[in-house]
């Protein structure tokens, strides 16, 4: 038979788990997700994007059937929707063929 303080004890120990653990890593990485704001992310957070310089950008550059994107100057492939580097609307916006 088990005694009602050694019954509040497992289902305190038994929340503390359930509830207490999870929660623990919630706030850890929600600490750690503040504590790593960068350059980078604060870039993305302002809403600058910066151009893109990759193997997309140089591979679109040079074909006749590409896209620049207004917003940051990213060569697109003709079918693309949205930039590759930005993520910009193509499809909303005016844009000006390469």
């Amino acid at each position: 038979m088990v005694s009602r303080v050694e019954l509040a004890i497992r289902i305190g120990v038994f929340l503390l788990v359930l509830v207490g653990a999870p929660l623990f890593f919630v706030l850890l990485f929600r600490a750690l997700d503040y504590m790593a704001m960068d350059d980078l992310v604060e870039e993305y957070r302002e809403g600058s994007r910066a151009t893109d310089v990759g193997q997309l950008n140089a591979r679109y550059a040079e074909a006749e059937d590409g896209v620049l994107c207004p917003r940051c100057g990213a060569a697109n492939g003709e079918d693309f929707r949205y930039c590759h580097t930005c993520q910009a609307d193509l499809d909303a916006v005016e844009y000006s063929r390469n």
